[in-house]
């Protein structure tokens, strides 16, 4: 039992080094003492989520197109950059929740704080470390039957991709304990009855980040990379490059800072002893499990670590919510990495406006969905099977909304794609007899709409000549429609089409908004089941194993999947230097119909795993009447006696009677 100067200690706020009290001495500072307080740490970890979201989420996807520009890099080359954050993640979740766990919680979080902004400076450092950015010589990109070569030697930018990959393992390897630290020590600091609703505030606020890096980032590429330098083209030219290492060093400097209150919060709060009472009666009954519970000396050394995992792994009902956690995690992030190509596709959208519609929706459907979850479970009072059966509904609602995919926005006329360059409608490949002496270079997607309304990849494939006033003409690809008009011109961009019909992309981001609400809905409430069906010691290694099982069956293979069905409706395909590169122009019926498909799979297979996870759940049998038992920190159990005695059930197995003096418990006079 640990003694007064030990509990004080652990309540006062103030700075160390290490993680652990035997390596380090800690140094009280108790002018902060005021912030220590559930509220304090809310706040504090709130924004340390908010910033992890719109670093990771917000700034690097969308900077990752103008990364691939500037620094020479394939799609799986810039894809890799993503996947580096959730890989660091996988292989250090479990022992930075074990260990961390059971050590000094805002420590953990604290040093994670400074090696994300560490991490998001070193991101940056390619601008600064590379050449300087030169653009290149304006070509009109005409037929001027000559051959526009794409320069394929200079291969060297290239190497600069080790820079992000190693800054992004290194905000994984920080972000390792906010969700997984951070959601058991705001849980383990209020009462029970209060817990989700300080989840809900935590995601909603986290969920925002990403949707705010977003907006800025759309912001910082509007400025041009070099800061004060006027490089002559339009934001709207494929050599404009932005300033996307801005965002990465501002707020990696801001990180580093949000660290330092964030390493001065105690390990617990002032009166945690308190709202540790009775947090164990939900918890799934199993051997393992309750020995856990009585001997609270079990899972503080290494040695320990197989039974504690075994009590986790053997717990059927927290598998299948660990599943549902997965394939959740799967359609979320295969629909925020592709949303805004999805946007842009079907309804003609410019990047920039995709962007802020997929961001507007996300900071909505995320922040409403993960607040208002919260908050059902605490007026509600949920239990357990309540929560999964509650789960259960808002996925069948989600999965009615999704049958939005069923509304296919019309392809417009391409040439190349779905009509050939006579205009009859037909498959055909991008070179015709109109354009073959322009020996145009297939790698400069730079689509142009002609006065026959039809779309071309370039002007040069559409056999202009002639660039005059922002319009080509002499387009000798034109459609027989246009042939004995004086001039056939076009202009830079796509044709405008036939409009989608019952709203268009309004109805679309309407139904996307309630099927990601619902989809948000379930997260806290899942969350709260997932930690009250394990010891309470080991909370944080469950959280820890279900985010490991997330990220592995979710978050790793959702862009992956997502990113396959998206290729299955690819009409014409970009090329780099003779290779294949991105898609260009997309089938709109094929990408309605595949992301209904597997979207649809998804859920359902989310469905069946809440079902499952109410089916195996077992909970433990009520206590005898007048006996409660409570658990007070990791060193004391308290049961709970008839009024006129308390007995203090110490670690070591010896049971201490008292007297009752007037309070409830006694232990903590």
């Amino acid at each position: 039992m640990k003694t007064d100067d030990e509990v004080s200690l652990d309540e006062t706020c103030g700075f160390q080094f290490g993680c652990t009290k035997s390596t380090t001495k800690r140094f009280p500072t108790r002018i902060f003492q005021c912030c220590a307080t559930p509220i304090g740490a809310l706040v504090v970890i709130s924004l340390g989520g908010f910033l992890q979201g719109l670093i990771v989420n917000g700034l690097v996807n969308a900077s990752i197109t103008t990364l691939e520009t500037r620094f020479q890099l394939g799609s799986a080359e810039a894809g890799l950059i993503a996947s580096c954050y959730d890989i660091s993640q996988c292989v250090t979740l479990l022992f930075v929740t074990y260990v961390g766990g059971r050590g000094h919680k805002p420590l953990w979080l604290g040093w994670g704080f400074v090696l994300m902004g560490i991490g998001s400076i070193v991101f940056s450092l390619p601008k600064f470390m590379a050449p300087p950015y030169e653009v290149a010589s304006v070509t009109e990109g005409t037929c001027n039957n000559s051959t526009l070569l794409s320069d394929c030697s200079n291969t060297a930018l290239r190497s600069y991709r080790y820079a992000f990959y190693v800054a992004m393992l290194l905000i994984g390897l920080g972000a390792t304990g906010i969700y997984t630290l951070g959601v058991t020590y705001l849980d383990e600091n209020v009462k029970q009855v209060k817990s989700s609703l300080y989840h809900g505030v935590y995601y909603a606020v986290a969920l925002i980040g990403p949707g705010i890096g977003f907006l800025l980032a759309g912001t910082f590429l509007g400025f041009y990379t070099d800061l004060g330098v006027d490089p002559g083209l339009p934001q709207e030219s494929p050599q404009f490059i932005g300033a996307w290492w801005l965002g990465f060093l501002i707020f990696g400097v801001v990180f580093v800072i949000v660290g330092i209150p964030m390493l001065m919060f105690p390990r617990q709060l002032p009166g945690t002893d308190e709202v540790r009472r009775n947090r164990e009666t939900e918890m799934h009954n199993d051997r393992i499990a309750n020995e856990l519970k009585e001997n609270q000396d079990i899972g503080k050394g290494f040695r320990d670590f197989p039974k504690c995992l075994a009590s986790i792994l053997r717990n059927p009902s927290f598998i299948f919510l660990s599943l549902a956690a997965a394939t959740e995690s799967c359609l979320l992030t295969g629909i925020s990495t592709f949303g805004a190509k999805v946007n842009e596709s079907l309804f003609k959208l410019t990047a920039s406006n995709a962007a802020f519609a997929v961001g507007l929706v996300a900071i909505l459907s995320g922040a409403t969905g993960q607040f208002f979850g919260g908050l059902i479970v605490t007026k509600a009072k949920l239990s357990v099977r309540q929560i999964l059966t509650y789960c259960m509904g808002m996925t069948l609602l989600a999965m009615i909304c999704l049958l939005i995919f069923l509304q296919t926005c019309p392809n417009g006329a391409f040439a190349g794609a779905n009509i050939v360059y006579t205009g009859d409608v037909a498959i055909s490949g991008l070179n015709a007899t109109c354009n073959l002496g322009c020996m145009c270079n297939a790698d400069v997607f730079d689509p142009v709409c002609g006065s026959d309304d039809v779309s071309y990849y370039s002007a040069c494939l559409a056999g202009c000549t002639t660039y005059i006033n922002s319009t080509f003409s002499n387009c000798k690809c034109l459609g027989t429609a246009v042939r004995n008009q004086t001039s056939m011109t076009a202009v830079r961009g796509y044709c405008a089409g036939d409009p989608c019909p019952y709203g268009g992309e309004y109805l679309f981001l309407a139904f996307i908004f309630m099927s990601l609400l619902f989809t948000f809905l379930i997260a806290i409430p899942g969350l709260q089941a997932t930690i009250r069906i394990v010891p309470f010691s080991q909370r944080s290694l469950a959280v820890g194993v279900q985010w490991i099982v997330a990220r592995a069956l979710g978050s790793v293979p959702g862009p992956i999947l997502y990113g396959f069905v998206l290729d299955k409706a690819c009409y014409i395909w970009g090329t780099s230097c003779g290779e294949q590169g991105s898609c260009n122009v997309y089938n709109n019926e094929h990408i309605s119909r595949n992301l209904l498909i597997l979207s649809l799979v998804i859920k359902v297979c989310t469905m069946c795993f809440f079902a499952l996870s109410y089916i195996t759940y077992k909970p433990r049998p009520p206590t005898p009447e007048g006996t409660q038992d409570m658990v007070l920190d990791e060193n004391v159990t308290v049961k709970k006696s008839p009024p006129n005695e308390t007995s203090v059930a110490p670690s070591n197995g010896q049971q201490v009677t008292e007297q009752d003096s007037g309070h409830d418990n006694p232990a903590f006079d």
